[in-house]
């Protein structure tokens, strides 16, 4: 059959041809049993990953900043005015209404257990979203088991950090697919409140996840596509996203070939989402449900916290203002193979290539020797994509495009062709999500290229089956009644695969001791380590009443009790707090007696990032007073010394150097 009979069928809402089957129908019962298998699936890895979890402290104590603003949150309101924090308000009204609603205290051990609950549910939704966009149970499990292992990565180092709670609203985006096409109104209000809800957690996530589901909806809904200027300029908009958001810093190396890397892979999407033709039977768009939900969810987010005491003044502060300043106060490159950015151009002629060619295509055999190898090229493709995002993040974006191009051979139902738009659009725009700050923000902002790399996976099976039935119908039909088994083999494999990468964190959760401070006895960790931070807690109890870290090491005021002076607590606060903000904490803990500091040399090394740290009021003041009077592991117990209280200045206190300069003995380590 001719792909213009093909095609005509499918603008008119025909059924697909027998020798172009589409996906499998699954009834109700075999749905419900699937999602109890992918839910059967998640506790396993909760399991698995429960040692990795509990068995790494990292000294910059992020996981104490994020428990910190909570509980000052909670207890104070007035979130940005009295409360620091770089995050929207949504994460703050919906975590501290989780500990409530469950009951839990704000601790280490529970803020992890609630981190770990996140991270699951993310990729749980995400395997479902596979499930039922693919028809095919094991890939579900496998994306599902692939997101998680990406998302895991960065786990143990990020505890409460926003980006698990990102993680599940994007992973919910993505599954609003399977509802567009039945009843878009609906999935409309979803994608609105679930776009503004990520954009009051993290304002630039939720203006790449808005531009996303932009992209979406003009390639899908007819009557968006008949208004070519508005589908060009969302097209342009998405290609020039990544040289706009860093255009201040193009002229770095790495930033450049990050932005160019990103820049042709929303190019090379844009060509098979534009060449194609809209989503069948797609009536008119319901734009009005989605900009009505999303100033809803704005407006009932904003009125919350204002009523919690947050002025307007510094929400505004804090959504779009503050996020811009994250570039000068610390960043991690993201260093990325030598000419990724300018190779991945090629990439948008590759598309072209591909879907014109595929156009031009007329009435190819269906067992033609290079169908059958573009069919295993997309299975191919599809598994380095996956392992890539898993191992090393999204250094293979530019394949991304793959999945927006339908088979040739075989029909996508309405939720698969809405999908197929719908997620290498936000997974293509979410790699933005690792600018400024690498690191861990690299596997945020990769881990969508999983089910990307499924859906990939999933098309060219379905394509190789039916150009193997028409080479060899007998292995065909042999193939199709192995295909339950060996699927279930895959998902076993891979999941054995995961069981077995985790056993380097098992030992180490064997072999660490548990941590006896306040909150934190689910932590297994090194025996050295645990003396160290159960010395500093007992020398701080035995000769403080108040503690200030330099720089910010807010889990010791779980850990011993002592109330910070304010609600301005932050690692970087030397290069955050400007003079009237040092100042206002100085008068705050200058009267207080026995008033002490912790300092790690390191740390301040690892935040200044070469950069001398600027003069201010406080940091002066806890620079020129103080005296060591005992070190472990870095860690540095400093008490006020009276004399230069008295005479009102000091020389800077021994083994202290400004980053850049010449570390002394308070860097060694011991």
């Amino acid at each position: 059959m001719s792909d213009a009979k093909i095609s005509s069928r499918r603008e008119a809402g025909g059924d697909p041809p027998d020798e172009f089957p589409s996906l499998p129908r699954r009834s109700s019962g075999s749905r419900a049993s699937g999602a109890l298998s992918l839910a059967a699936l998640a506790l396993f890895l909760g399991v698995a990953a429960y040692p990795r979890m509990f068995a790494i402290l990292v000294p910059w104590d992020d996981e104490g900043y994020f428990l910190l603003t909570l509980r000052s949150f909670r207890r104070m309101g007035a979130l940005y005015d009295r409360v620091f924090t770089y995050y929207g308000p949504l994460y703050y009204l919906l975590l501290d209404g989780t500990f409530a609603a469950l009951r839990l205290s704000i601790s280490h051990d529970h803020g992890r257990l609630v981190s770990l609950g996140l991270w699951l549910a993310a990729s749980l939704v995400a395997g479902v979203a596979i499930f039922r966009l693919t028809g095919r149970l094991w890939i579900g499990c496998a994306a599902q088991i692939g997101v998680f292992w990406s998302l895991l990565v960065p786990m143990p180092f990020e505890p409460l950090h926003p980006a698990a709670l990102l993680a599940l609203l994007l992973a919910c985006l993505v599954a609003t697919a399977l509802l567009v096409p039945r009843r878009p109104r609906a999935a409309l209000a979803i994608q609105g409140v679930l776009v503004a809800s990520v954009g009051l957690v993290k304002v630039n996530v939720g203006a790449f996840a808005l531009l996303g589901v932009s992209l979406a909806a003009v390639s899908s809904f007819p009557a968006l596509r008949e208004r070519r200027w508005l589908a060009g300029s969302v097209a342009i908009a998405a290609a020039l996203a990544a040289p706009l958001l860093m255009a201040g810093e193009l002229g770095v190396p790495w930033v450049r070939s990050y932005a160019l890397l990103v820049s042709a892979s929303a190019v090379a999407l844009c060509v098979p989402l534009l060449a194609s033709g809209p989503v069948p039977r797609l009536g008119p768009p319901p734009l009005l449900a989605f900009l009505a939900s999303a100033a809803v969810t704005v407006a009932v987010v904003v009125l919350a916290v204002l009523a919690r005491g947050t002025s307007a003044g510094g929400l505004v502060q804090a959504l779009f203002v503050a996020p811009f300043r994250q570039v000068e106060v610390f960043r991690v490159p993201t260093v990325l193979p030598p000419y990724a950015g300018e190779l991945a151009w090629l990439l948008p002629a590759v598309a072209a290539a591909a879907v014109f060619r595929r156009r031009g295509w007329p009435g190819r055999e269906a067992g033609g020797a290079g169908a059958l190898l573009l069919s295993v090229g997309r299975v191919v493709a599809g598994i380095l994509l996956a392992i890539s995002a898993i191992e090393v993040g999204f250094v293979l974006v530019p394949l991304a495009w793959i999945a927006a191009v339908p088979p040739r051979h075989a029909c996508d139902s309405q939720e698969l062709a809405y999908g197929r738009r719908l997620l290498p659009s936000l997974a293509v725009l979410q790699t933005l999500h690792g600018y400024p700050v690498g690191g861990s923000h690299i596997s945020w902002a990769s881990f969508l290229l999983v089910p990307v790399a499924a859906l990939c996976v999933a098309d060219g099976l379905r394509e190789l089956a039916v150009l193997l039935a028409a080479r060899a119908p007998a292995f065909a039909s042999r193939a199709r009644r192995m295909a339950p088994a060996l699927g279930l083999l895959a998902a076993l494999g891979l999941a054995t695969a995961f069981y077995r990468s985790q056993a380097d964190d098992r030992a180490l959760y064997r072999s660490g001791v548990p941590l006896p401070l306040p909150g934190s006895s689910r932590l297994r960790l090194p025996r050295a380590q645990v003396a160290a931070l159960v010395w500093l807690r007992e020398s701080i109890l035995q000769h403080c009443s108040m503690v200030i870290g330099l720089p910010g090491l807010a889990s010791l005021h779980f850990w011993t009790g002592l109330e910070p002076p304010n609600g301005f607590n932050v690692g970087t606060w030397m290069f955050l707090f400007g003079p009237e903000i040092q100042q206002d904490i100085l008068d705050r803990v200058r009267p207080i007696e026995r008033l002490c500091v912790v300092r790690n040399q390191s740390l301040i090394d690892m935040w200044s990032q070469g950069r001398p740290m600027p003069p201010g009021p406080l940091l002066d003041y806890v620079l020129e007073n103080f005296t060591p009077i005992g070190r472990r592991r870095g860690y540095e117990l400093l008490v006020r010394s009276e004399a230069a209280e008295r005479e009102g200045s000091a020389p800077p206190s021994p083994g202290y150097h400004r980053a850049g300069e010449a570390p002394g003995e308070a860097a060694d380590g011991r």
